[in-house]
């Protein structure tokens, strides 16, 4: 009788472990992705497109994640890259959609007088 009882909670509970660990890859990797993205974005001869499409492409080599948007934003002196994700999920009702953003200043080359 306990066991009837046990067995779905143990089902659950391993279920919300693999759910988590999913869940932290793709945060990792998502966060590493924008990273490495949006160093290319602040180089002086390079795009911000071409820093999203690494973000993209390691988001996608590097986790199980769905990417749902890259944006970037660019001012005079920064670049800010955002990211979300959607990560695989296996007990309903969890969270799954994950946000990442970071800034940096963009390099420019300087000449001298």
């Amino acid at each position: 009788m306990v066991g009837v009882l046990l067995m779905p909670l143990l089902a659950l509970a391993l279920g919300a472990v693999l759910h988590l660990g999913l869940y932290l890859l793709a945060r990792q990797a998502t966060i590493t992705a924008v990273q490495q993205g949006v160093t290319v974005a602040t180089t002086a001869d390079v795009s911000t497109a071409e820093g999203e499409e690494i973000t993209r492409q390691l988001i996608g080599d590097h986790s199980a994640a769905q990417t749902l948007t890259v944006s970037t934003s660019m001012t005079e002196t920064t670049v800010t890259m955002t990211a979300t994700v959607r990560s695989p999920g296996l007990v309903p009702g969890l969270p799954r959609d994950l946000t990442v953003t970071q800034t940096a200043v963009r390099e420019e080359f300087l000449t001298t007088p």
